[in-house]
C-alpha cells in the first residue's frame, strides 16, 4: 500500500494490539502524511484534533480494517512522544509478538526530528516481561537508576516450579527478587481462579517461603500504584538492597 495518508501513532498502536496504557489517549487523532513538511494541527473535528505528521514514504498495512502505519514507524511516533516508562511496554509487546527491533532502526534512518527518547527504548526493550505492568516496573528499574535485572527467572522444587518476575544476584550470595502483583488477582475471579482473596494471600505468602527455601533472601512485592508513582518502587528496590548504578540519562 502506498497511500497518501494513513493512522499513526496511539490509534495505530491500538490496531496493531501492542500494550499501553489507555490513560494516554487524549482527544488527539494522528496521520502520516506524505505531502507537505513539518508536523501540524489539521484540523479540529469536534471531540476529537487531527494532528498530522510528516512523512516522506509511508510504507502502510491494514490492520483491524484501517490503513495505519508499518509496525516500526508507528512505534517511533509512540516513542517521540511518550516518557520511556510509557513506551516500553509498546516496545516490548512488538517484541513478543514478533515484531522485529530492526524495522524501527529503519524507521529511523533520514528522520530530521530528535530520536533520543526512540533510542532509548530500543537501548532496553527486550520483550522477556510478560506484559505492559512488567514493563513499566522495568522501565522503573532503569529510569531510577538501579541495575537491570534478570528476568522471568525459575526455581523448582521436586513436585513444582516458581517463576519470579525479576532477580537480581549479588556478588555477596544475596538473591533479590521483585514481584509485580497486578490488582487484578485480587478482585478478578477470573485471575484469582475462583480463589477467594484470603486464599490467594495464602497461596502468595507459600510461594514466598518456598522460594526462600530455594536460596531466595529478599522478596519485593510491589503493584501497580507502586509503579505509576514511581517513588514508592524506588524506594522498595533501595531498602531491599537492589544495586544502585546511577541513572543513564
Amino acid at each position: 500500500m502506498h497511500p497518501k495518508w494513513v493512522f499513526t501513532g496511539l490509534t495505530a498502536l491500538d490496531a496493531y494490539g501492542f500494550d499501553h496504557t489507555w490513560r494516554l489517549h487524549g482527544e488527539t487523532v494522528m496521520i502520516a502524511d506524505n505531502r507537505g513538511r513539518g508536523d501540524r494541527v489539521m484540523a479540529n473535528q469536534g471531540s476529537y484534533t487531527l494532528r498530522r505528521v510528516f512523512v516522506p514514504t509511508i510504507r502502510a498495512s491494514m490492520i483491524a480494517g484501517i490503513p495505519v502505519t508499518d509496525a516500526g514507524r508507528t512505534l517511533v511516533e509512540c516513542a517521540r512522544r511518550v516518557s520511556f516508562i510509557q513506551a516500553l511496554p509498546m516496545f516490548d509487546s512488538a517484541i513478543r509478538k514478533g515484531i522485529a527491533m530492526d524495522d524501527v532502526h529503519a524507521a529511523c534512518r533520514g528522520a530530521r526530528s530528535d530520536l533520543t527518547s526512540v533510542l532509548r527504548v530500543l537501548q532496553y526493550a527486550n520483550g522477556k516481561c510478560e506484559n505492559g505492568g512488567e514493563s513499566m516496573v522495568y522501565g522503573v528499574i532503569v529510569s531510577g537508576g538501579y541495575a537491570v535485572p534478570e528476568f522471568q527467572v525459575e526455581f523448582r522444587t521436586a513436585d513444582r516450579a516458581y517463576r519470579v518476575d525479576f532477580l537480581w544476584r549479588l556478588h555477596d550470595g544475596r538473591i533479590i527478587v521483585l514481584e509485580y502483583d497486578g490488582m487484578r488477582k485480587y478482585s478478578d475471579p477470573s485471575m484469582a481462579g475462583r480463589r477467594s482473596v484470603k486464599q490467594v494471600v495464602s497461596d502468595q505468602l507459600t510461594r514466598d517461603q518456598s522460594l526462600r527455601s530455594l536460596g531466595v533472601t529478599t522478596i519485593v512485592h510491589c503493584d501497580y500504584d507502586d509503579v505509576a508513582a514511581q517513588k514508592p518502587l524506588l524506594r522498595k528496590l533501595s531498602d531491599a538492597g537492589v544495586p544502585w548504578i546511577g541513572r543513564p540519562w
